[in-house]
């Protein structure tokens, strides 16, 4: 990285003398403050043959400012320093086998984050380290395609309602994406799998999609005799939203879902319908040698620790963390 230099976006720019650094990365320490802004740069070659479909870029988080550009192209700008952020780079891509340029302005200036959690340039709550900390990726689909660019989640969004032991009502919500030049119809379809691989439900709905739009489709489904969620029997479920056009599968998305009722009654926390007592910890992004930087095995070790603690409820201070937190704890029973 380099904050030096006004603009950094040309892919003719010498950064021959510039830092290697790997991702994740904080150019911060934990022993002191230095704000400051920076530039990254990468070359890479497009991954994919000269295709029909789309190619996605996506950051899982960059603090706290976040400039885009591919190949000199501005693909837009990102403010806060913990959601994960998705850009359809497919026009800007070179040729097939060519270097790609990627440049990323990073700012965690206070006078340009005033806007951003913590705000304000006084005293703040907590630290937020500077730098690309957390992965970036790339991601192909069809024409037609799950959305990847809705606030950078899957593009479908799993609930649950009127969870018991004799049955789970659930909906998923599937944003659908068309770069297609002329209508198509599309079914979706939603399958619910236990642990064990049985089918516990399924549903289907048939849509006609426009072309070059954005539209949501929801499916709705009941599952009988759920197994249901909790510490120390974190039962999942695997959902897997698949997109058809005819015969033929345009795109798949599996998550990790689970069912588990909770409420408050008099004064106490009832989970399933039971109460619990909920002790935990709380935790924040960093370790002492990487700051905010952390790769997927220091947050493994976290929550193996947290599970040897036997906690049931962890508190992630005090903004999104890492999706990768969230699938251990569902996995480990762990009350988020």
């Amino acid at each position: 990285p380099s904050d030096s230099i006004e603009s950094a976006a040309a892919p003719t720019l010498d950064d021959s003398r510039w830092e290697a650094v790997r991702v994740p990365h904080t150019w911060e320490r934990r022993d002191s403050r230095t704000y400051r802004r920076a530039w990254y740069r990468t070359r890479f070659a497009s991954p994919w043959a000269a295709t029909d479909g789309r190619v996605f870029l996506g950051f899982d988080g960059a603090a706290t400012i976040a400039d885009v550009y591919l190949n000199g192209h501005l693909l837009g700008q990102h403010r806060g320093a913990y959601t994960r952020f998705v850009f359809d780079v497919t026009d800007h891509l070179a040729e097939s086998g060519r270097d790609n340029v990627l440049a990323v302005r990073v700012s965690n200036d206070p006078s340009e984050t005033t806007d951003c959690l913590p705000s304000g340039t006084e005293k703040a709550l907590y630290r937020v380290y500077g730098g690309l900390y957390r992965k970036v990726w790339l991601l192909r689909t069809g024409l037609i395609h799950v959305d990847p660019t809705d606030h950078g989640g899957s593009g479908v969004t799993f609930r649950t309602s009127s969870v018991d032991a004799g049955s789970a009502r659930y909906s998923a919500a599937v944003q659908l994406r068309s770069r297609a030049t002329a209508p198509r119809d599309v079914t979706v379809r939603a399958v619910v799998v236990d642990s064990s691989g049985r089918r516990s439900d399924s549903q289907a709905v048939e849509r006609r999609l426009e072309s070059l739009a954005t539209t949501t489709v929801t499916l709705e489904g009941t599952v009988a005799n759920p197994r249901l969620w909790g510490p120390g029997h974190p039962e999942l479920y695997d959902l897997h939203v698949e997109l058809w056009l005819g015969d033929r599968i345009a795109d798949r998305v599996s998550q990790k879902v689970g069912f588990r009722d909770f409420r408050l009654r008099a004064g106490r926390f009832l989970l399933n319908g039971q109460p619990i007592l909920i002790r935990g910890v709380g935790k924040h992004q960093e370790t002492e040698t990487a700051a905010s930087a952390i790769s997927d095995g220091d947050i493994e070790e976290d929550f193996a620790n947290l599970a040897d603690l036997g906690v049931s409820m962890v508190r992630l201070a005090h903004y999104p963390h890492a999706p990768l937190a969230y699938d251990l704890a569902d996995r480990l029973g762990i009350l988020v």
